[in-house]
């Protein structure tokens, strides 16, 4: 086992774990068993629907689709989430301690290693059932989704007793109860009647959900400058909206853009 820098932005490095070899497989195995842990804790405590990150059959486009048709989002952040997840606090979750000594190295959960998204979601089930018993979205109407670090309420404007700020204030003690901090810069709030709103990177309608303004440009202009490239095929790939084990994008793909937009 050994750790990298990588550059994540100007002047901003993150430090990764890495293991290769027989050990890395190994890893790979455990990872497989922690899944399997955490769909099934998931399970019992009735949030199986909640976590849409690091999870066979679900990616973004899953997560954004849930919020289809809502009047207000709120959108919100854990600060520096892997590393504030510790060995001590998976055990008390019901983790095997061979299996928490393994995936935190140091005594925090670390970036990089393959047993870490399954760890991550497994110790966020607590979190998850939490704000699902605080908001009972399934008889208010409202829906809560995860993916990785990334929080999201929506609910209809005639949902009773909810206001945003309330709803921000419970999400940030909960998520401190549990030893976690909101990053209360990316928390934010949209409505619908002021456009489209953005959910883990998609602009999500009322029906539908399709790539940002920003990404379909950027693909026209990859496109154009520099066909078949990496780059550009990974943008058509993300523009496509493209739902996990189906080859054609069952939400809509956006219009083609005209050049005055």
């Amino acid at each position: 086992m050994r750790t990298a820098e990588i550059q994540t932005g100007p002047n901003k490095k993150r430090t990764v774990w890495i293991v290769s070899g027989r050990e890395r497989r190994a890893y790979v195995r455990l990872a497989r068993k922690l899944a399997r842990l955490e769909r099934y804790t998931a399970e019992w405590a009735g949030v199986a629907d909640v976590a849409h990150g690091f999870i066979a059959g679900r990616s973004p486009v899953t997560m954004a689709t849930a919020h289809t048709g809502y009047d207000v989002t709120v959108s919100l952040d854990l600060a520096d989430w892997f590393e504030s997840i510790t060995r001590n606090q998976l055990i008390e979750l019901g983790m095997r301690h061979e299996w928490a000594d393994k995936c935190c190295p140091g005594g925090k959960l670390r970036q990089g290693l393959p047993t870490s998204p399954a760890a991550a979601n497994f110790a966020a089930v607590a979190l998850d059932r939490d704000l699902a018993t605080y908001l009972n979205f399934q008889d208010s109407g409202m829906v809560y989704t995860r993916y990785a670090d990334d929080l999201t309420i929506s609910w209809r404007i005639d949902a009773p007793g909810y206001v945003p700020n309330t709803v921000i204030c419970f999400v940030r003690d909960s998520v401190e109860k549990v030893g976690w901090k909101l990053n209360e810069l990316k928390t934010r709030v949209q409505y619908a009647s002021a456009g489209r709103r953005i959910i883990c990177g998609l602009s999500v309608g009322e029906t539908d959900v399709r790539a940002t303004r920003d990404v379909r440009h950027r693909l026209r202009a990859c496109r154009h400058a520099r066909p078949g490239t990496p780059e550009t095929r990974g943008l058509a790939e993300w523009a496509a909206c493209k739902l996990p084990g189906h080859r054609l994008a069952a939400p809509p793909v956006s219009r083609t853009l005209s050049r005055d937009e």
